[in-house]
């Protein structure tokens, strides 16, 4: 699904500005699909060894599979990023980069908090691609970027407390440097970042899921440092948050 997160969000952020042609936004859309899977898939085959400490086996069993199934999707990717460059060389450009820094997250695993920075900067950037395409400074999809960022690297946060006993020797994590209650803390002061930029947005809707997600995370904050099980909770109301922003920039906008 986070592919499909991916191509919406960055429809979304054409929906800002009305002169994009369609045929430009579906590309677009379908690329960052294909830019997500290949970025998802390269880092599986990257960490097949170390997952095998958390019981994930396929990438590790499966590896000439998983290879050649990167090498089709990248062939296939490339082609369609070439169309898009032809359509405007600004946002070919644009989701090259985003590329390369989804590619460089597989590369960095001992750079602390880098690889959460890469995770949520790669996954806010699609609704930026309409300002990219028009030229124009919106500060909508800017504010809708920062909670995106603030979001993810939260969710990045509580998977790598969940992972941390396995993550320890070949991650510098969050988790592994400050601890399990210093990283609960710093996502409750970051979750009144994304609460705050979607609540600073100019519509009712968004201001509300600001409002109501965040009240809704922070209720179950203090359990996240004694129960492991609320975190799969933690996770599962921010990708809802994910799911009604998307929605509502796309039926408002």
């Amino acid at each position: 699904m986070t592919g499909v997160f991916a191509a919406l969000l960055s429809v979304a952020g054409f929906r800002y500005f009305n002169d994009a042609p369609w045929m430009l936004v579906s590309a677009t859309a379908v690329l960052f699909l294909g830019i997500t899977w290949h970025i998802m898939s390269f880092n599986d085959l990257m960490d097949r060894v170390n997952d095998l400490r958390k019981n994930k086996r396929f990438a590790y069993e499966n590896e000439w599979a998983l290879r050649q199934y990167i090498a089709v999707l990248s062939s296939a990717t490339l082609t369609v990023l070439g169309a898009v460059t032809v359509w405007d060389m600004r946002v070919g450009f644009f989701c090259a980069c985003v590329w390369a820094l989804g590619v460089l997250y597989s590369f960095v695993p001992h750079w602390f908090v880098v690889q959460n920075l890469i995770v949520a900067v790669c996954s806010g950037s699609p609704v930026l691609v309409g300002v990219v395409n028009s030229g124009e400074v919106d500060y909508r999809p800017l504010l809708v970027f920062c909670a995106f960022v603030f979001i993810i690297f939260i969710r990045e946060v509580y998977k790598d407390i969940e992972d941390q006993d396995t993550d320890t020797g070949y991650k510098t994590t969050l988790p592994i440097v400050l601890g399990h209650e210093a990283s609960v803390e710093v996502t409750t002061g970051l979750t009144f970042g994304w609460a705050v930029c979607l609540f600073l947005y100019p519509d009712t809707l968004l201001g509300v899921i600001g409002l109501g997600g965040g009240s809704a995370l922070l209720s179950i904050h203090q359990e996240l440092l004694y129960d492991h099980r609320k975190f799969a909770q933690a996770k599962a109301a921010l990708d809802w948050v994910i799911r009604a922003v998307i929605v509502s920039i796309l039926i408002t906008q």
